[in-house]
């Protein structure tokens, strides 16, 4: 049992480091090859980075599938041990999940699995946002952060199942059109309900010094969207399109908005002097990055590992960081920089 935990705890680091890299490298940085004005020796290594992404796809969706498969065996235990029924035939769902994100990967690409697979996860996604919601103890911004999750991507599988399903012709894109519209305004409004659970509450939201790389990223990302319609560019829109699946139809100052408090609420739940709040811990920082790197369009099957990974972490299903070991080492950090004056002094 305990190897079980110490090897989900280290499996999501590594995951959470592979899926960065691949995310900045395969997703981000790559698309500025899409720039006209670069050329020589910088494409190149725009291109080499790309490369790169390309080549951690692999390896982080084999280290996506081993922490779905431990945190199935981790979430069934503790239902268990708890008597919910309902969580442990989740957790049979999961490593069923993962079974099929196996056999999908060796078949290929069909159509029929495709949708298959979209449907399943989908029941995923909702399985845990009706978990979470059931949970009395999460807070309930957190619990309606999961379930805007949960609407959003739902969206994004309506729209690649209409794009499956629907015949060719005139309009027959419309209805998938406007739900993926829908769901990206779902989506961007996701991260206002996780700041107010990681940070609405005993003053959190106050750290002034916090505040700062969200803020900047919030800036660049409007000074990006300014200049685009400056020049007539769409370099801003091909970056969100690409890192994160997201088409900026609506007013861009909500994107910016939402990227700042997305972005303090993960910094807030890494925090040190955080580790003692309800709902800001690194098991919620960890599964608002998963969230991140999954993206709203979910393309390919490690990308809905990642969405499905993210949840369980937000909805508190699977939770690799123990509460009391956080606890415990704030109090060390915190007893040994008391200390440290007092031997001074002596």
């Amino acid at each position: 049992m305990e190897d079980a935990k110490w090897l989900a705890r280290y499996a999501t680091v590594a995951l959470a480091i592979v899926a960065c890299l691949e995310w900045l490298f395969g997703r981000t940085i790559s698309r500025l090859a899409s720039a006209p004005m670069l050329e020589g020796t910088p494409r190149a290594v725009v291109e080499g980075l790309g490369k790169v992404g390309l080549f951690l796809i692999s390896p982080a969706l084999i280290l996506a599938l081993v922490l779905v498969i431990l945190s199935a065996f981790l979430i069934g235990r503790d239902a268990m041990r708890g008597g919910r029924p309902l969580t442990f035939a989740f957790a049979y769902y999961l490593a069923l999940f993962a079974a099929v994100v196996i056999a999908s990967t060796l078949l290929g690409t069909h159509g029929w699995l495709i949708i298959g697979f979209n449907v399943l996860s989908a029941a995923s996604v909702w399985w845990i946002a009706i978990l979470c919601w059931r949970d009395g103890s999460k807070p309930r911004s957190a619990r309606v952060g999961v379930m805007l999750v949960a609407l959003a991507y739902t969206c994004s599988y309506t729209y690649v199942l209409q794009q499956l399903l629907s015949t060719p012709g005139p309009g027959s894109n419309d209805f998938g059109v406007i739900i993926a519209s829908l769901g990206n305004l779902v989506a961007v409004a996701a991260p206002f309900a996780f700041f107010a659970a990681t940070a609405g509450k005993h003053g959190s939201w106050r750290n002034g010094r916090r505040w700062i790389l969200p803020i900047i990223l919030a800036l660049a990302f409007s000074a990006g969207n300014v200049a685009d319609a400056i020049f007539n560019q769409g370099f801003t829109g091909v970056f969100a399109i690409w890192s994160l699946g997201f088409n900026v139809i609506w007013l861009w100052p909500v994107y910016s908005v939402s990227l700042a408090l997305f972005a303090y609420s993960i910094l807030t739940a890494f925090s040190s002097d955080s580790a003692d709040i309800e709902y800001a811990n690194p098991n919620t920082g960890v599964g608002l990055l998963l969230l991140l790197f999954a993206g709203y369009s979910l393309q390919i099957a490690y990308q809905h590992l990642l969405a499905v990974l993210s949840l369980t972490l937000l909805a508190g299903l699977f939770h690799p960081f123990e509460r009391e070991e956080q606890i415990l080492v704030t109090q060390h950090t915190q007893s040994s920089t008391e200390v440290a004056p007092q031997l001074k002094r002596l």
